[in-house]
Parts: C-alpha cells; sequence; structure tokens
C-alpha cells in the first residue's frame, strides 16, 4: 500500500501521463504509422486506388470514411504554409485550389501556431504524428496541474485528465490537428489565471498571454470562440466572488479587484495585437467570402445533437461506429460524441447530484447551458434565425468540448466526494439506477447493434457497482488504481477504434498520372469531371492548380462564377455547394478562359476540344486543344452596367482579345498585333511576374481571383487593379516592353 500512496507524487504522475500519451500512440512511436486517415484516401479517391490496384483489386481497406478531412484540408494546408516560411515568405496565397484562394487568412491554415516549429525539425509527416501526439499529452499534463490548483487530490486529477483528454470531443477530432490544440491549452489559460488571481506575477502572465494566443492560433475559430467566452465567464464569476466576499477564495491573500482588472485589460489588448496578423486577415477574407450562403441548412437533421444521441454519454457506439461500417444514427458521429469513460461520468454525475460547492455549481451550469444549445429547442434556435454573423453559420456541436471539459472536472470532484464519505449508500444506489437504465434501453432495443454495444457500458458499471461497495464497506487504496486502470482500457479503447493509423507509404502516394501532371501543367490548371477523382486540395500537395476546392471559406465572387459556369446559364445567387466545389462543365468556354489545359476522368471522353494524353489504371487523361493563356492583352474593354451582364458576356464569349467590366476603361484603338504578347516568367503563390511586349494601351488580364490584398506593379511602379471578366484581375498597359509584377501583402 506505501508502493500505491508513493506513486502520486507530481513528478512521477507526470511521467506517467506522458507515459499514457506514449501508449496510446505506441503504432506511430514503434512503427512508424501516422495518425491520420490517409488510408481513407488511397481507398475512397482516383488516381490513388489505380497505384495499388494490382495488391487491392477490390479497393484498398480503410478504417474510418467519416474523417477524411484531414488529408483534404489539413494537412496541405499546414504544408503549404510551413513551405512558404522555409522561403522566407508569408503563406499568404494558395493557387492550387478555388483557381486561388487566401490561405493565411483561413483560418484553419494554423500558420502562426508556436507548436508549427516541430516541422522545422523533422520531417514534416513526422512532425504531423507528433503534433497529433501532443493533443492528449499535453492535455493530459494542462489538465492535472489546473486540477490540483483547485484543491482536488492526486488520484483524482489523474481521473479527471484522464477524462478530458481521451474524451470523445477530443478523440473525434483527433487528427484534425486543429481542434484538439485549440481545446488543450483550456486547463493551462484557466490555471495561469487562477496563479494570477492569487498573486500576479510575471511569469504566470507570460503563461496565460502564451496560451490565450497559442489556442487562438491553433486553427479552429469557432472552438477558441467557447473557449474565450467560457474563460471569460470563469473569471468574471471568480472576480465577483472576490467583490463580495473579500478573501473568501484565499483568505490567505484577498485580492484587490481593480488591480485584477487592470491586468486583465492589459491582457485584451496585448493579446488582441499579437493576434492581430491572424484576425485582421480572416475577418476580410469572411466579409468577402460564401459562408453565409453555403452552409448546411440549420433546420436539417444533425445539425444540433439529436435528443437520443445523448445515449453516447453512456454507450459510445450504441448507435455503431463509422469505423466498424455499423454506424446507423443521423450523420455525423463525430459531432454528437462526448463520451468521457464510463466511470469518469459515474464519478461526474455524483458530484453534479450532490452540488456540495460553488465550483461543482458553476461546471454543471456550463453543461446544462451547453447542452440546451447544442439540443433543438426555441433557445438554441435563436442565433439562426436572427442570422447572427457567423455564429449564425456555426454548427453548435462543437460545444461538446465544454460540456467534456466539465464533466472531466465534475468526474475529479465526484471521486473526492466519494472518498472524503465513505459511509453514504447514495453512491451505490446511485450506480444500480445507471445500470437500471441501461439494461431498460437494452431490454427495449431491437437493434443487434445497439444492443451489442451496451454491454461494455453495463459491466463498467457493475465494476462500478461492486468497488464502490467494497470501498464503503472497508476503504482501500488498490480502489483508485483499479478506477484508472479501467478508464485507461475503456477510453483506449474507444480511441483506437476511431483512430486510423497509417503508412507513411499511403500519405500521397505518387503515380505516373500525377508525376506527368507535375512535370506538364505549369502554371495551368486540371479538373475532374467525377468526385471520384482528385478529392479538392489534395492537389496542393503535388502543386497543381486546380479549379476545384473545398473549404467553410472561400471567395463569394468565385461561388457565383462556378455557378453559372456549371449551369451554363446566368445564375448569380449563391448556389449551396456544401463547402465542396467542383466544376463539371468541361466542354464550356470558361474552362478555356480558366485556362484548364488537362481533364480526368473515369470514363472516355468524346469531344473536339479533349484530346487524348494517357491513361493510369481507371483514370483517363485529357489535354485541352483550346486553352487559353493564364495571361493575355485585351485591346477593348466593354463597360457594362452590372456584374451580370459581365458575367453574361464571360459565358458567351470565346475570344482572348477582349474584356468586360463595370467600370469605364479606355485603352488604345489599334488592333492587336501578333508581335505583342504577355508571358509569365515566373510565377509563385505570392509573386507572379509577367513580361509584356504591346503596341498600344491594352489591358493585361491574369485569370486568377481578384482580392483586394494583391497589388500590382508597372515596372516598379504600383498601378490600379481594376476587377475583370467577373472574377479575374486587370492592369492597364502603355505602350512599348513592361515588367509587371503582381505581389500579395498581409494586410
Amino acid at each position: 500500500m506505501k508502493k500505491l500512496s508513493s506513486f502520486f507524487t507530481d513528478r512521477k504522475i507526470f511521467l506517467f501521463l506522458v507515459g499514457l500519451g506514449g501508449i496510446f500512440f505506441y503504432p506511430f512511436f514503434i512503427f512508424g504509422k501516422i495518425p491520420i486517415p490517409s488510408d481513407a484516401l488511397v481507398g475512397l479517391y482516383y488516381p490513388f486506388r489505380d497505384t495499388l490496384n494490382t495488391r487491392y483489386p477490390n479497393g484498398y481497406p480503410y478504417k474510418n470514411p467519416l474523417i477524411t478531412d484531414p488529408v483534404r484540408q489539413q494537412y496541405v494546408w499546414r504544408e503549404l504554409s510551413v513551405d512558404a516560411f522555409r522561403k522566407g515568405k508569408l503563406p499568404l496565397w494558395n493557387p492550387y485550389s478555388f483557381a486561388g484562394t487566401p490561405l493565411l487568412a483561413n483560418f484553419q491554415s494554423a500558420s502562426f501556431y508556436p507548436l508549427n516549429i516541430l516541422f522545422f525539425i523533422f520531417s514534416f509527416p513526422f512532425a504531423w504524428g507528433i503534433l497529433v501526439s501532443l493533443q492528449p499529452t499535453l492535455s493530459l499534463i494542462f489538465m492535472y496541474f489546473y486540477l490540483r490548483e483547485l484543491k482536488i487530490t492526486k488520484a483524482a486529477s489523474v481521473v479527471g485528465s484522464l477524462a478530458f483528454s481521451f474524451s470523445g470531443f477530443s478523440i473525434s477530432w483527433l487528427t484534425w490537428n486543429t481542434v484538439g490544440h485549440t481545446v488543450l491549452w483550456l486547463p493551462l489559460i484557466l490555471l495561469s489565471g487562477e496563479k494570477i488571481i492569487k498573486n500576479t506575477s510575471l511569469k504566470w502572465s507570460l503563461v496565460l498571454l502564451f496560451s490565450l494566443c497559442s489556442s487562438f492560433f491553433a486553427g479552429h475559430l469557432q472552438t477558441f470562440f467557447y473557449i474565450g467566452v467560457f474563460s471569460l465567464i470563469y473569471f468574471v464569476a471568480k472576480l465577483i466572488n472576490g467583490i463580495r466576499h473579500p478573501g473568501f477564495i484565499y483568505p490567505e491573500n484577498p485580492y484587490d479587484v481593480r488591480k485584477k482588472l487592470i491586468v486583465f485589460f492589459i491582457f485584451v489588448i496585448l493579446f488582441t495585437a499579437i493576434t492581430s496578423v491572424q484576425w485582421i486577415p480572416t475577418l476580410g477574407f469572411i466579409s468577402q467570402s460564401a459562408r453565409n450562403a453555403d452552409q448546411a441548412n440549420w433546420q436539417k437533421e444533425g445539425w444540433f445533437v439529436p435528443p437520443q444521441n445523448l445515449l453516447q454519454f453512456f454507450a459510445p457506439d450504441f448507435f455503431g461506429n463509422p469505423a466498424t461500417g455499423n454506424y446507423y444514427g443521423v450523420w455525423n458521429y463525430g459531432e454528437f460524441i462526448g463520451y468521457i469513460g464510463m466511470i469518469p461520468l459515474f464519478f461526474a454525475l455524483y458530484a453534479a447530484l450532490k452540488l456540495k460547492d460553488k465550483k461543482s455549481i458553476f461546471f454543471v451550469s456550463i453543461i446544462m447551458v451547453s447542452i440546451v444549445l447544442i439540443t433543438d429547442n426555441p433557445v438554441s434556435e435563436i442565433p439562426y434565425r436572427l442570422n447572427i454573423p457567423y455564429i449564425g453559420t456555426s454548427q453548435p456541436t462543437r460545444l461538446m468540448s465544454l460540456i467534456d471539459f466539465s464533466l472531466a472536472v465534475l468526474a475529479s470532484l465526484g471521486v473526492d466526494q466519494l472518498r472524503s464519505n465513505t459511509k453514504q449508500k447514495r453512491s451505490v444506489l446511485f450506480s444500480i439506477a445507471i445500470i437500471l437504465m441501461l439494461l431498460g434501453i437494452w431490454t427495449f432495443s431491437r437493434n443487434p447493434v445497439a444492443r451489442n454495444n451496451l454491454y461494455l457500458s453495463i459491466f463498467l458499471g457493475l465494476i462500478i457497482i461492486l468497488t464502490t461497495q467494497a470501498y464503503r464497506i472497508r476503504p482501500s487504496k488498490i480502489v483508485l488504481p483499479v478506477y484508472l486502470l479501467v478508464t485507461v482500457f475503456d477510453l483506449f479503447r474507444f480511441g483506437w477504434k476511431f483512430t486510423p493509423f497509417t503508412s507513411t507509404d499511403l500519405l500521397y502516394p505518387q503515380s505516373s498520372l500525377l508525376s506527368y501532371l507535375e512535370d506538364n501543367s505549369h502554371n495551368y490548371r486540371v479538373m475532374a469531371n467525377d468526385r471520384r477523382i482528385l478529392p479538392p486540395n489534395v492537389s496542393s500537395h503535388y502543386k497543381i492548380q486546380d479549379v476545384s476546392g473545398y473549404d467553410p471559406l472561400y471567395l463569394l465572387s468565385y461561388n457565383k462564377f462556378v455557378s453559372s459556369w456549371n449551369s451554363n446559364s446566368l445564375n448569380l445567387k449563391p448556389s449551396a455547394f456544401n463547402r465542396i466545389v467542383t466544376p463539371q462543365n468541361y466542354e464550356s468556354p470558361v474552362s478555356d478562359l480558366l485556362g484548364i489545359k488537362y481533364l480526368l476522368s473515369l470514363t472516355p471522353v468524346q469531344s473536339l476540344k479533349w484530346e487524348y494524353v494517357m491513361r493510369d489504371g481507371e483514370t483517363y487523361l485529357y489535354q485541352n486543344k483550346d486553352v487559353l493563356p493564364r495571361a493575355y492583352l485585351a485591346q477593348t474593354v466593354f463597360q457594362k452596367e452590372t456584374d451580370q451582364d459581365v458575367m453574361r458576356e464571360v459565358l458567351n464569349n470565346k475570344n482572348s482579345d477582349s474584356a468586360f467590366s463595370t467600370e469605364n476603361i479606355t485603352l488604345g484603338s489599334k488592333s492587336l498585333t501578333p508581335s505583342e504578347s504577355a508571358v509569365i516568367e515566373n510565377y509563385e503563390e505570392n509573386d507572379i511576374r509577367i513580361k509584356v511586349i504591346s503596341g498600344d494601351t491594352r489591358m493585361l488580364v491574369l485569370t486568377d481571383p481578384y482580392y483586394k490584398t494583391w497589388k500590382a506593379f508597372v515596372d516598379e511602379k504600383e498601378t490600379q487593379i481594376f476587377k475583370v471578366n467577373f472574377l479575374f484581375r486587370g492592369v492597364v498597359i502603355p505602350s512599348g516592353e513592361h515588367i509587371i509584377e503582381f505581389k500579395n501583402y498581409l494586410f
């Protein structure tokens, strides 16, 4: 028994928590498998399926089809950002998706996240794996020391840190490498705040500032918004309590509320200034994005957590699991799962029912408010009916992060409350009630998946009854280690079941078709006529420019442009692409104007303008014989009254010697001659150089999306960029030979 009690020292617990993180990620640290769903990439999409069709004629077996976003979004965006920083440049622009789109302003690129330093030390895949593994590891450590600051015992703090770090929310968003990193700083924010409230110090002030900025830069704005609001409420509650009861919280050191308020305002100013490099570009991007127009319908089933899915707090796979292919509930599993482990949940509910102190009341209140907001009811519908900016387009289920955090704190409080009062029968009766509830659900559930997935919860409930009763009769130090071991088993089993670990060979594999495009596409673009081919954003890894894209933030002008292009008719009403834009109309003249040189298809294409190039497995590649240059000279700019008139001309015009704009732009009267030219000499993400030879005043049209952060220079002298052809950039060029540069800036 002495060995067990001596184990619970902070230093040993620190090593124990780090070890737990290492054990969970043993496939990565021992076998070199990356925690990213690259198996779904090669199992679901071409031409990657073609690379493995000899060994896997029916397709590569993938573990979890639900979580493909990390390989379609987060990995490639972070890769582009790091690559730009390696070159000594800011990652401002991504020319490889949506025919060109902001990168740094896309909050999920996490360009300024401090832990990105790992990518400059290790290879990118290995650094990615380390970054994923740090999410539960750091949150274990931060949560433990925060709970200790609340005067919770060491063993109980370990239970709470386990429940938080391997909760359903943490596991479901683990491979994104953004959401989890945003959340993991919450315990450190609260810990440093508690320290400052006790005694203002420079050390903890810097820790608070660093943790706040790190959470912000981690790459998920909505989750940070929730964390920021929660932290504000937490500290305001502390200050109010200090005003009403001076010295009550810390009687040995009653604090001056006014002094704390001054410190708070200083933090706000510093935080705002430091993070301005991110929030200013992001707000600018949001203001010009299609976010309000292209969002899922909040009235659609699955926007809120269905009431029946609250059962997943007790049995995470009651409705099945996408990783085992038997999920039969409302889409999607990852948004609804809030499981923290059966044993921690028991203790959390025990503490919630007792409401022994103000901490319990506070965290129970947070849980209740959050549940109201994530489920469908008149209160939770208010932001969407009023169309409140940003909140009105955000799915509320991410509030599950605060629910799991609060449950984890309550679980720690519950452990201590049970240990301090071993004679109460309430704990046994409470656990029996939970078992009876689960047995009742099992009895009335007709679905075999639901019934099978209740067995483990019922078994764990029986363990709780037996150990709690034994502890009540004869308190023993062995009970808490048993609880810990069972909790580790429960949460690790759940986490391993959902999380894929894949070979680096599957991470954006090479194929003969992709190699051909890398060597020959240059500044031209590609498109696919089937969504099963080269999923949006993946081309970014290969530095191939694509017209498709997948992102909650993309330009509204591009949404309208593609809407008209896809339908081959004038349609400037924003379309609901559900954030995934995949143009299909390859026969339209618009595809020529956009510089789309290559088409990927799973079936033969019969067309006069598309010429067969090669076939790689089941994927065909065709070349556009009518493709227009990415930069050209227009001798005339026709002024139109509205954007609608401009788009009409773009759809019908097949000539590259004219342009259309709503502005009055006067050019020379001479006709274009063969000696005039516009040649792209250098094309980089943030810097484009074009050599122009013109016989008169012309309009240089660059078929990249117009965006306010770009500036143009003619022979190093800044000139105005006009929006032409509804989407593109245009610059007036005087007669003669000139060098035109387009440069992108942060603000």
